[in-house]
């Protein structure tokens, strides 16, 4: 339970992490200029709406199984609320 939970703090870190690093620069740009930000938006939401299973079934056959698809498909649903805030 222990090697479990650390694993998941180790996603949850590191997905953050990237999300926080893609997300600002986004924010960033978005708020500076208005269109690029309502693109960056709707496409952040968009993956935001794909449901997790079928992001991992997509992700798998180009990532292959493990810790990797895990992270980028953390990264990509943890992009909306900093990408909007």
């Amino acid at each position: 339970l222990w090697t479990k939970g650390v694993h998941h703090l180790y996603l949850v870190f590191v997905s953050t992490a990237l999300a926080t690093v893609i997300g600002l620069p986004l924010a960033i740009v978005g708020a500076e200029w208005r269109k690029v930000g309502l693109v960056s938006l709707q496409i952040v939401g968009l993956l935001q709406t794909i449901p997790g299973l079928a992001f991992f079934a997509f992700l798998i056959p180009f990532l292959g199984i493990g810790t990797l698809p895990a992270l980028v498909a953390l990264t990509f649903y943890a992009l909306l609320p900093i990408v909007r805030s």
